[in-house]
């Protein structure tokens, strides 16, 4: 393949295999094959399936969410509204692996037409993967890294018409060309054509607004914060938990601070990094998921969806409690 090939080579399917895992070791192997050791990871274990603040892995372990994918999750894993409102653009087919093939970019004076690019399309649906089995077709309307060639207009109309057919995803790749940097908001819209994450993103975002208004999701956040910080401050107050420092909360925005002890005052500023990651993983053995965070690298923070239920929300504190015992007491 020549470098002109490999520069232009950027209509990305992305794909699935069908090899039965049943455990989180089975997972991580191939994980540690394909994805960098700087990519950090806080857990071993592979998610299967969630429900509003509740998580189950691949061997079927649960876990209460005090992370909400660093709070992005308000309103929970799979809020029904949510899912009602994206489901009639989710494509058809549920890949389980993640995996990518490449067809190359048509640039016709670089001796790629757009025929060569279907025909290379066409070769990977029949010798590589069924089409039942792509998630998406990913393609940049202008290619950045590559050389700012546009995708033809006949081209994407074809790759249009292609998931259409088959249930695919169809993925516009505007992470460089940016919000009006071609003129119009979005590069696609030059195409007369619609991607398929743009309106089943919209789609879902209008959902949350209304769930949040709805479910009353921000008196909802005072209430769940007040527990969290009363919480912790009674935590605070006992000699047999780690000492714990600074505690704020903005709504359900709450965070604390572990610190060192000294021996003629408990409860000073001193940083401990040390005692956050002991906790955190204390927690997540019977299954609280917490997040660390912090320029020292000492604080926790509690970031549970707004939609989590009394009793979960409960059995969270009371594994955070539990986890925030000193072992030295």
């Amino acid at each position: 393949m020549s470098s002109v090939e490999k520069a232009t080579n950027n209509v990305v399917l992305t794909t699935a295999d069908h090899i039965k895992r049943n455990s989180n070791k089975d997972w991580l192997a191939p994980r540690m094959a394909a994805v960098p050791r700087g990519v950090a990871t806080g857990s071993t274990a592979f998610i299967d399936r969630a429900e509003n603040a509740e998580i189950w892995d691949v061997e079927d372990r649960r876990y209460i969410d005090f992370g909400s994918g660093i709070a992005v999750s308000n309103t929970g894993h799979r809020h029904e509204k949510v899912m009602q409102a994206a489901a009639p653009y989710r494509p058809k087919g549920t890949p389980v692996l993640p995996g990518t093939y490449h067809a190359p970019f048509p640039v016709e004076h670089h001796g790629v037409s757009e025929q060569d690019s279907l025909k290379a399309l066409n070769n990977i649906f029949k010798a590589d993967m069924s089409p039942d089995d792509i998630a998406a077709i990913v393609i940049e309307p202008v290619q950045g890294e590559a050389g700012f060639y546009q995708t033809p207009k006949s081209f994407m109309k074809t790759l249009r018409s292609i998931c259409d057919e088959q249930g695919i995803c169809l993925v516009a790749d505007e992470v460089q060309a940016g919000f009006a940097r071609t003129g119009k908001v979005f590069a696609i819209e030059h195409y007369d054509i619609e991607p398929d994450l743009i309106p089943i993103a919209c789609a879902a975002a209008l959902a949350v607004l209304d769930v949040i208004e709805q479910e009353q999701l921000c008196e909802r956040a005072i209430r769940i914060g007040a527990h969290m910080v009363e919480t912790l401050e009674r935590i605070k107050t006992k000699n047999t938990s780690r000492p714990i420092g600074d505690i704020r909360g903005l709504g359900a925005m709450v965070a604390f601070e572990l610190v060192t002890e000294l021996v003629t005052e408990r409860g000073t500023d001193h940083p401990h990094p040390d005692a956050v990651k002991a906790v955190t993983a204390r927690a997540a053995e019977p299954g609280l998921v917490l997040l660390s965070c912090g320029y020292w690298g000492n604080t926790i923070r509690l970031l549970a969806p707004l939609t989590i239920p009394e009793d979960p929300l409960i059995e969270g504190l009371n594994m955070l409690e539990a986890a925030l015992e000193n072992p030295h007491a």
